[in-house]
């Protein structure tokens, strides 16, 4: 009988040598009835390692791992390209400049009152998502991320990343609400852009 279309592995796919080996530990060989199967690998035991594909443990569909979805900023493997150009002029607040309604010093940003604390991105595009790493040194109110007019959650202390869509409203990205006493270590804009290469 002719090799059946696809790997070109002949007719037995799943026999008891070794024909092809999945990379990063994704799936489980199982054995149903007399028919080998492949599943996901149950929580825990899955090794996350992929440059390209990241594993979203769904905690409603215990034990298995259930979401692959694309890395946010994969590493090349001549399938995707991450368009990664940081949108942000002085994130890291290295001078005082480039920021309204703040004050900079030390490297970090301190909010004036509940102001918008802001900068203006000329090609931010409404309605794309945005990747927004943040690290909050000190919250003195409820402050939030702010891109075109979209608020995020309330931040934490500590670094995060958020995704976020921008709204319509304006070309702002900065800190909504917050206080005088809440302080920004550094904070990252970019485009949530994964496309296939050209190849």
């Amino acid at each position: 009988m002719p090799g059946k279309l696809g790997l070109g592995l002949g007719d037995n796919l799943m026999s008891a040598a070794t024909a092809v080996v999945i990379e990063d530990y994704f799936w489980d060989r199982i054995i149903v009835d007399t028919l080998s199967c492949l599943e996901p690998l149950a929580s825990g035991s899955v090794v996350d390692v992929h440059d390209t594909w990241d594993l979203i443990n769904n905690p409603d569909s215990p034990p298995l791992l259930v979401d692959y979805t694309p890395e946010a900023a994969p590493g090349d493997e001549g399938y995707w390209d991450a368009a990664i150009t940081e949108q942000l002029v002085n994130g890291t607040f290295a001078v005082n400049a480039n920021w309204s309604a703040a004050s900079i010093s030390g490297g970090q940003l301190t909010k004036g009152d509940t102001a918008l604390a802001t900068q203006s991105i000329a090609l931010l595009q409404a309605g794309s998502e945005y990747i927004v790493t943040v690290d909050v040194d000190t919250i003195g109110a409820a402050v939030q991320v702010y891109v075109g007019g979209t608020s995020s959650g309330n931040l934490v202390l500590g670094q995060q990343t958020i995704f976020i869509t921008a709204g319509t409203n304006d070309l702002l990205v900065g800190f909504n609400n917050g206080n005088g006493s809440t302080v920004i270590n550094s904070i990252s804009l970019v485009q949530n852009n994964i496309t296939p290469l050209d190849v």
